[in-house]
This record gives structure tokens, sequence and C-alpha cells, in this order.
């Protein structure tokens, strides 16, 4: 689990291997070498085009606290409670409840583990069952598993009953990962596996021999074309190198091996961990999780991101429980022999290596104070860190006492309103993600998990408190949240400007607690409910926000954007380039250039609808509505589908265009009529401008025509709830 993917030693995806770190060493001008490989850390995990490659090494090192990573030690409780069931005696009675515990907290914290959980469980406890009293029982174990299911969704019922998945079902996967990329991801693990099964798992069954026997063929018929046709060598070795043909062959090894009665339970756990671990990486290669990234070239990026991180545990918990007896029967080897694999198995481990040795000292240039002592305080940088943003130079150590007070004096869970900047680089929620106090909006990543118009308006709502000058709306605002603690600090003066952040103390609902430095924190009198809000948590308003959301902070780090516009004027059609670029302009806040190099881009590829729903976002980031709006309408045109179309109307909506929306969703309804979503988005837009009834008509229509399972039923009732109040 320490180590890295072979991807790390080579140029593929964003990795730039080794060979940049030697040229890099032998530079006389180098003076650092970890600082000069500048994010070479972050390459290993773009591999597989259009796609994100973590793995726990990777996800540790860069210290991103997202749910794949919370959920890590929640698997490895669970695969701890599933070796368990596969020890002698009767389980205690604490094993059920535990599990199912487990298994909703998992599915609560990252839903994407919840099938490979239960898959898990189903196994180990058929394993069980089979080895007490035959096959006859496997069908008990499999009511077990689901009664474990159905116990784990009912201890987290109501956040079942108000969570609502941002995604659209499955569809099947364009085309398989490219084969070298997929070793570069996976090639650590492809000789154990192989070994393994060779060692432990051949028995000589039938389907074994006939899944030998086609590999055989397979690898033959391609040398024979080869040789004789040269015209078929393309089309052979497209073939062989889609991994979907050997992750199939591997299970059809597998299989057997765990539906077997042999009564060793460490053989039989390691290699069910590993089966299974397989099959969810030939599953990625077959379907796809449609979210929010299906129109455009990384469709499945959170499918392959997700799903992969649990490949590598169980692979990697898998084969450890395996090495021991594969070292046993290899020291019956002669001593050639046993050397040679025993090579084979080391080599794949070296190159895993590369990343733990090279990538951790390079991100450590990364962190905000780079000479910061080791320490488990993971808010001591905020002592003597600090970084730029809004042209100013932004200490953290008065939040941090801030922070502390906070922590020491508040009990409960009061409302924090505090800057809703993107907590990457802005830093902006940093006080409800150090306090665990709740906060208005956090809208990052946010509008991909829930509602993106509601998360809108919730941002909307956080610039206008600390921007507008009305005394009355700042109060409305304080109402509509129920907000307890109002903070003040350089963060929100930098962003949101002094003027309308100076009148917050001179609100007469609001009294100054804590004050340190730069940041004062405001207690707001729970009378301030009384208030009329300017509309219900998560209602729409008939007025349009003073203001747009802010542009993106820049990181504390520099940004070579100079290197990389350099690369992408050699080479424009570089994808990798351009988004490298992309990103490095948006961090230093200068999306207009963003937008000119995907205007560029959307040049060379016009039909690439991803370019153009991201030429058209970055350019209404920077207030380039025509731009924004011709980039929407050519991804339409491209392909006129209603997923397009409903881009170019959250466009309109973004840019505060009501009007345009309104015509754009009629045309759209006339052209799909039953495409019901368009009647939620129309009841919005009307409710937006005021029109109740029209917008109370839209709104009954999608509840009596659209599916009993569709995505946006709980969020119309709420709207219609809201509208009879």
């Amino acid at each position: 689990a320490v180590l890295g993917n072979p991807a790390a030693a080579f140029q593929v995806g964003w990795s730039r291997g080794l060979a940049e770190i030697i040229q890099i060493w032998q530079d006389p001008n180098t003076t650092s070498l970890w600082a000069a490989m500048g994010d070479w850390f972050i390459g290993s995990s773009r591999v597989i085009p259009n796609t994100i490659n973590e793995y726990p090494t990777w996800s540790f090192v860069f210290g991103d606290l997202h749910a794949h990573v919370i959920a890590m030690p929640v698997t490895m409780l669970l695969l701890a409670l599933a070796w368990q069931a596969l020890q002698p005696g009767v389980l205690p009675f604490v094993w059920w409840p535990l599990v199912a515990l487990v298994m909703g907290t998992l599915a609560t914290t990252n839903s994407w583990d919840a099938p490979t959980a239960i898959l898990l469980m189903t196994g180990v406890l058929a394993r069980r069952a089979l080895l007490r009293g035959g096959w006859r029982l496997v069908p008990v174990a499999l009511l077990q598993s689901a009664a474990l299911a159905l116990v784990a969704y009912i201890s987290y019922l109501p956040f079942f009953q108000q969570y609502v998945p941002q995604i659209g079902g499955v569809a099947l996967v364009k085309a398989a990962s490219p084969w070298l990329p997929w070793l570069a991801m996976w090639g650590i693990f492809v000789v154990p596996t192989v070994v393994s099964i060779a060692l432990i798992a051949w028995r000589r069954n039938t389907w074994q021999i006939v899944a030998a026997g086609l590999l055989l063929i397979v690898i033959a018929t391609g040398i024979v074309l080869s040789a004789l046709d040269a015209t078929s060598v393309p089309a052979v070795q497209q073939w062989l190198a889609d991994p979907r043909i050997w992750l199939g062959l591997v299970i059809v090894m597998v299989l057997p091996f765990v539906l077997g009665r042999q009564p060793d339970q460490q053989r039989w756990f390691g290699m069910w961990l590993v089966l299974i671990a397989w099959a969810v990486a030939l599953g990625v290669e077959i379907i796809y999780v449609r979210d929010h990234m299906e129109d455009g070239d990384w469709y499945r990026m959170n499918t392959v991101f997700k799903f992969g991180i649990q490949s590598w545990l169980l692979l990697t918990i898998g084969l450890a429980s395996l090495v021991p007896l594969v070292w046993q029967q290899m020291r019956q080897w002669p001593y050639m022999l046993g050397n040679v694999l025993l090579a084979v198995l080391i080599a794949p481990l070296i190159l895993g290596a590369v990343y733990p040795i090279f990538g951790v000292p390079n991100r450590m240039q990364y962190r905000v104070v780079r000479d910061q002592a080791p320490t488990l305080d993971g808010l001591v940088f905020m002592e003597k860190g600090s970084y730029s943003a809004y042209d100013a130079s932004i200490d953290f150590v008065s939040d941090y006492r801030a922070i502390q007070w906070l922590n020491e004096n508040v009990t409960g869970t009061p409302v924090i309103m505090q800057s809703s900047i993107e907590f990457y680089r802005g830093y902006g929620v940093r006080i409800a993600a150090n306090t665990g106090l709740p906060t208005v909006v956090s809208p990052l990543h946010e509008s991909e998990q829930r509602n993106g118009d509601v998360v809108g308006k919730r941002d909307a709502d956080v610039i206008d408190f600390y921007r507008s000058t009305d005394m009355t709306k700042k109060r409305q605002l304080l109402s509509r949240y129920r907000v307890a603690y109002v903070v003040v600090g350089p963060i929100e003066r930098a962003a949101y400007g002094s003027e309308g952040v100076d009148m917050i103390g001179e609100m007469p609902d609001v009294r100054q607690v804590f004050q340190s430095g730069a940041t004062t924190i405001y207690r707001v009198s729970p009378q301030i409910v009384s208030i009329p809000p300017l509309d219900d948590v998560d209602g729409s308003r008939s007025e349009q926000s003073v203001s747009a959301p802010a542009e993106p902070e820049p990181e504390p780090e520099y940004v070579d954007t100079a290197t990389l516009l350099k690369a992408y004027e050699e080479d424009p059609s570089n994808v990798t380039v351009m988004m490298q670029l992309v990103d490095a302009y948006r961090r230093v806040g200068n999306s207009i250039d963003a937008s000119d190099v995907l205007f560029k881009t959307a040049q060379l590829v016009p039909n690439d609808i991803m370019v153009l729903h991201m030429l058209g976002d970055i350019s209404a980031e920077a207030r380039l509505n025509d731009r924004a709006i011709t980039a929407y309408k050519a991804a339409i045109a491209v392909n006129n589908n209603p997923g397009n179309v409903n881009k170019l109307l959250s466009g309109y909506m973004m840019m505060g265009m009501f009007e345009e929306a309104l015509e754009a969703t009629n045309q759209a309804i006339n052209e799909y009529p039953d495409f019901w979503d368009f009647y939620f988005t129309r009841g919005k837009i009307y409710e937006m401008l005021g029109e109740i009834d029209a917008s109370r008509s839209d709104y009954q229509a999608y509840l009596d025509n659209a599916p009993d399972d569709a995505i946006f039923r709980k969020d119309v009732s709420d709207a219609l709830d809201r509208l009879d109040r």
C-alpha cells in the first residue's frame, strides 16, 4: 500500500517519469531537485486517457480528504470483519450489526464502495455456508447478505431519504482503456496475479484448461498473422491490446478455485479478493456510471477513479496474504528457476517504489510552509503560512486563532457565515473545515453532488451578504440561513471588498465576540429569525444577485504559465498541455486567457463536446457571455441531445439571462416534449421571474409525467411546497 503505480517511472499520460528527473539532476543550474520537479508528483494519477487513476499512496501524499480517502480505513475494517467470518466457530452476535453498520458507513461516506462491499460479504458468507453444510446452505447465506444490506440501509435511513445521487444510471463504455496506459497503472499487480494463479489457483479444472488454451491460441494466432499478413497486424494488435480480453481470462482462471471447497481459508480469501478486484477492473472497462461528466471525453472519469481505488486496495491485501504461500512453493523449486521468478516478482515492485521515493519529497515542496518540522497538527502551518490573492498577501495566523476560539468556546452546530471561495486554492471555507461547524455553502464539488442550481443560489447569497451595502438584505440573508456566527477575516476582505464587509459590524443584530489581528467573529442574535428572509433556504428569488461568483483564487505557489504557453503553441493539439495551461491561468485568476486557449482549441477540434462545454463554462466565469453561449450552442450542433441543451439552459441561468433561458427552454420542450426535466427547468425560470402560476404549472407537469424514479422529484415537490407557502 506504500508503493505507487509503474507509471511514475515512465512518460505516459500526465506522468513525466524518471527521464525528467534525470534531466533536472544533470542540469548544472539545479539548486533543489525536489523544487525543480514542479508538479511532477501529480502525473502518475492521470495515466489512462480522460480518467483519474489515484491509488492510496498518491491520495495520502496529495493530502486531499475526499470521500474515497475517508472510506479507505472503513474498507479495511470491513475486510477484517470478512476475514473473521471465515474463522471456525460461531460468529459472535455483535459481528452482524457491526458489519451492517460498517457497510452503511461505506455507503454514506463513498457510495461507489457499496456494490463492492456487498459482493465481498456475499462471497464470504456463501463460502462459510458451503464449508459448513454444502450448497444447500448457500441460499441462506444470500439471504443473510441481503439482510445485512437492508439493516445497513435502515441504519442510515435519514440520509438515504434525503440524498439524491446526481447520476442517470449506467451505459456501455465507448472504448476500452489503451493497453500501455492500463499496464502503467496496474502493472504492479499483473505479475503477482499470474504467479498466484499458476501456483495456487491452478487446479486443472476444465474451465481453466479452456481459458489457458484460448490464451495460447490468441497469442499464437497473433504471431502467425503478423508473420504472414502484415496488413492484419493493426487489427490483431488492437484485439490483443484490449484489457477486457485478458481480465476475462484471469477471472475464468480464478473462478473455479473460489467456487471449490478446498479448506485453506487464507488461500481462498486471498484469491477471492483478487477475483473481486479484477472483476471490478473489468466492469469499468464495460460500463460506466452516467454523471455530470457524461457529455464529454471524460465521461467515465469518476467510474474509473472510484472503482479503481477499490481494486487497488483489494489487490494489495489479497496478494499480500498469498505471498507466504507463493514463497513456500517457490522454495521447493530449483535454485536458479526460483531466483528468476523472484526477480520477475520484484521488478514491478521496484517500479512501484519510484513514486514514494521521488513523489513524497517533491510534494513536500508544495506545502504552504516548506520548512515546517514534522508534526501531527494539521493546522500548525497557519501560524506562519500566507498566500497571495486579489492583489493582497493573506496571513493565516488570525484565522488560526479564530478556529481555536470556536473549537474551545462554541458547542452544538450553529451555522457559520464565511467566504465561499473554493477550498483548494482560496481556503475560503477554512472555518467550517477545521471546526466541523456547518456553513451556508462550499460550492466546489458540492454542485456535483447536489442540485447545482441550489448550490449556485447559496453561493450567490454569500457573495451578496459580504458585498451588499443594503442592511436589510444582509439581515434577511442571515435570517434565511439561520446564521449564528459571522466571520470577517482577511480572505473575506480581499475577495469581497471593504465597503459591504465594514457594514457587518454596524448591524443591529450582531455583536463582536472575538477579534485577533485581521479576523473578527460576530455573534448573531437568535432573534434574527424573526426577520422575514428573502425566501426559503432552497428557494429561488425574483431579484438578481448583486454580483457574480468570485473568480477562483490562485495557488500560493508559482505557476509557470509561460512554459506551458510555449508548449501549447508548439503543439495546440496536445490535450494534456492544453488542460494544464487552462488550469494554470485559472489558478492565477486569469479566466480570460484560459477562455482564449480553449477558444483556439475548439477551432482545432470543433466536434469535441468536452472542450466546447469547458469553453462555455470558463467563458461564463470570465464574463464573456457571448462566447459562452456560442460554445454551448456549438455543442448542440455537434450532438443535439437533451443533455447538451440543458447545458445551454444552465449557462443562460448562471449568467442571469432569464428571458433568453425561457425562450430556449420553450424551444427545447417543443423539440423534446417527453424530456420532463425541461419542465422543471422552465418552472425554475418562471419562479425566478416571479410568474408563480406558470411555475407551479410546470412543476406539477413534471410530477404528473416524469418517471417515479426521476432525479428531481424531491426538488420539484419542495418547490411546490415553497410556492404554496
